[in-house]
């Protein structure tokens, strides 16, 4: 027989029992650590009993179809209780060694019997099976003959795809197809990991704890006890990344990576400032999986000093404090870009320094030097992106419809004179029209002069070539917006307020734009129905006096943000902005 590894078995045992709804509780009484392994023709069965030293631990091994079992046999438990049988399988000649399922149980004195199963496919069953699966040419044939593919290859009856969609149940079948299976077990396998995707891919993110816990042993994802998932208080991120989704079906690592890469999005947006060194431990992880092209060359270069460092992940926390970052990309260029403007600016001074720029007096560093490698800094610059300043033009603008908004008429024309917004053409600016989000997106952009930025993110409804296309990906890139689900930004949907609020709120402190805040207290009684994301920057601006409510009770977190709208509260804050 082909060998088979640990992580097979074990897939089989589990699946079996999850898919079928059984589940082997754990008590005090009850036999601990209990695995199954067959390798190199020898079924392994391996635990503790907490009876302890010394303690009969018994097991009988049946083929479910045989009269009588394969095997019983017993142990005496050695130190802490551990116990280990190793019995022969696939013995040439032996009868009882048919291919099919086998029930195992262990027991002993003072515990509760561990049930378990695996299925066993012996040498000539898998010669004649493989072959047949793996020349399965069509979809149609394959459902066809499911009844009985699924017989040989020991696949539990009541697993099933009749709770899938008709789209849901050919993926799985197209997930089996075209593709040379190295055993029976990896068919089966297969098959078990197809039926997983595709519920996940037709599930809610909202019932992610019970999909996750039924399927995350499935396909192997890393979310059992002691793993970085397990540890997460919030989870949503997670579930909202891998469930509802449209994952090959056939391609689990896929599923993996982007399971991994939600988790440490997730581990990054929980930094605090007691733990900030844990991002190298998570950058330098995500460079060894391949998540990232990144380097911790220049971080960890004598470019920089010790507080250097600290001050760079203190930033990173206070960022995304917040701006939680959307993407571990978003995440890993602030990032580089911190690194690489502290190395800039510590050059900088220290070149200063040596020449006696920067006056006399005390205070100063008086560390031991670093010294200044400017070819090493001139190539950083390079990475740097650079920031063109438009000239100031300030030519008469005015628009015949904005008489209708007196309070913002003056915001419209200097920033319409500023070419940081325009009209719709005639003379009209349409000032009660609701404001797009990529309409909104380039007015922030323009109006902050946000440098540009890079993203290998994208969002299924920005079309490239689009006039809207390079200010939403730069946006995207700098971490002032997040799609308005898992994969679409939401081109051509009204803003609403409190979305309005937060991407200029974002844009305030990328650029360190600070206003001194006015009032004391947030009046609005529908204050609890604005989004947690939006909270801190609703607050915020009304405690500046940069926004209003619909009335003097009510936000209307929802409502529509009109073009008069955003051209007031931006002008006011770029009229009253300080830099931090």
């Amino acid at each position: 027989m082909v060998n088979t590894i640990k992580r097979i078995i074990t897939f089989v045992i589990v699946t079996a029992l999850m898919i079928a709804g059984m589940a082997v509780s754990v008590n005090a009484a009850e036999l601990q650590d209990v695995t199954v392994e067959y390798e190199a023709n020898v079924l392994t069965i391996e635990g503790k009993t907490p009876a302890g030293s010394g303690a009969w631990v018994t097991i009988k091994v049946k083929n479910r179809t045989a009269a009588t079992p394969f095997y019983i046999g017993g142990t005496e438990a050695g130190a802490n209780g551990a116990f280990s049988f190793a019995i022969e399988l696939n013995s040439s000649g032996l009868s009882q060694d048919a291919s099919g399922m086998y029930d195992i149980t262990v027991g002993g004195a003072g515990v509760t019997a561990h049930p378990d199963d695996m299925f066993f496919i012996n040498d000539n069953d898998s010669v004649s099976i493989l072959p047949y699966i793996n020349s399965i040419p069509l979809r149609e044939t394959l459902i066809s003959n499911i009844g009985i593919v699924k017989g040989e290859c020991g696949i539990d009856p009541a697993v099933d795809i009749v709770s899938l969609s008709l789209n849901g149940k050919n993926s799985v079948y197209d997930g089996l197809l075209n593709r040379t299976h190295d055993s029976v077990l990896a068919f089966r396998e297969a098959y078990y990991q197809a039926i997983a995707i595709a519920t996940l891919n037709e599930g809610n993110p909202a019932n992610g704890d019970t999909l996750i816990g039924t399927y995350g042993a499935v396909l192997d994802l890393e979310c059992g006890e002691g793993s970085y998932f397990a540890g997460l208080t919030d989870k949503s991120t997670v579930y909202s990344s891998v469930i509802g989704g449209s994952f090959n079906t056939r391609d689990v690592a896929a599923y993996q990576t982007a399971f991994n890469k939600a988790v440490y999005l997730t581990l990054v947006n929980s930094v605090t400032t007691a733990n900030r060194s844990k991002y190298i431990d998570y950058i330098a992880e995500c460079i060894a999986l391949g998540y990232t092209t990144i380097s911790l060359a220049d971080y960890n270069s004598d470019q920089l000093r010790d507080t250097d460092r600290i001050d760079i992940l203190s930033d990173i926390v206070s960022y995304k404090t917040r701006n939680p970052f959307g993407s571990l990309e978003a995440f890993f260029t602030y990032f580089t870009n911190k690194v690489n403007q502290t190395i800039i600016a510590r050059a900088e001074q220290n070149n200063q320094q040596s020449s006696g720029f920067g006056g006399g007096g005390g205070g100063g560093y008086s560390g031991p030097s670093i010294t200044v490698d400017n070819d090493y800094v001139e190539e950083i610059k390079k990475e740097e992106p650079e920031v063109v300043v438009p000239p100031v033009v300030t030519p008469a603008v005015s628009f015949d419809d904005i008489d209708s908004v007196p309070w913002a008429q003056k915001a419209i024309e200097e920033m319409a004179a500023k070419n940081i917004l325009s009209g719709v053409g005639n003379g009209k600016f349409e000032p009660d029209r609701a404001v797009t989000r990529e309409e909104f997106v380039k007015i922030v952009l323009t109006a902050f002069d946000v440098p540009e930025e890079e993203t290998s993110g994208t969002f299924a409804d920005v079309e490239e070539g689009a006039w809207y296309y390079e200010y939403v990906m730069n946006a995207l890139a700098s971490g002032l917006v997040n799609g308005v689900d898992y994969e679409n930004f939401g081109v051509g949907q009204s803003i609403t307020r409190q979305q309005l609020c937060t991407i200029v709120y974002r844009a305030m402190n990328l650029m360190d734009i600070y206003l001194t805040p006015e009032r004391t207290e947030v009046p609005f009684e529908d204050f609890d129905s604005v989004s947690p994301y939006a909270k801190e920057a609703v607050e915020a601006l009304y405690k500046a006096g940069v926004i209003n409510g619909v009335s003097e009770t009510e936000f209307d977190a929802e409502g529509e943000a009109t073009r008069a709208m955003a051209a007031k509260i931006v002008y006011e804050i770029l009229e009253r902005g300080q830099d931090k």
